[in-house]
């Protein structure tokens, strides 16, 4: 691809920080769920599901930067509601 049909899609180097970044958080936003809620297999694979779940709900947001946030504050709300 060329510099300018990277940028279009959103590959530019920024872009690809900002993604390393949003998925280093999301890592971090797992395991501080999975140390509230979870404690064995089966919770840590309930938490992990409702991230993931989450997050495609989230997927098409344009503007990415609080997604980690979202996901937290959604996901918390939902396994403290069980």
């Amino acid at each position: 691809m060329t510099e300018l049909a990277d940028r279009a899609v959103g590959h530019d180097e920024a872009g690809q920080r900002e993604d390393v970044r949003i998925c280093a958080e999301f890592a971090r936003v797992e395991a501080r769920l999975i140390a509230e809620f979870g404690g064995n297999p089966a919770a840590d694979a309930m938490v992990r599901a409702q991230v993931v779940a989450v997050q495609e709900y989230f997927a098409a947001a344009p503007i990415r930067r609080y997604l980690p946030i979202l996901v937290e504050r959604a996901v918390r709300s939902q396994l403290t509601a069980r």
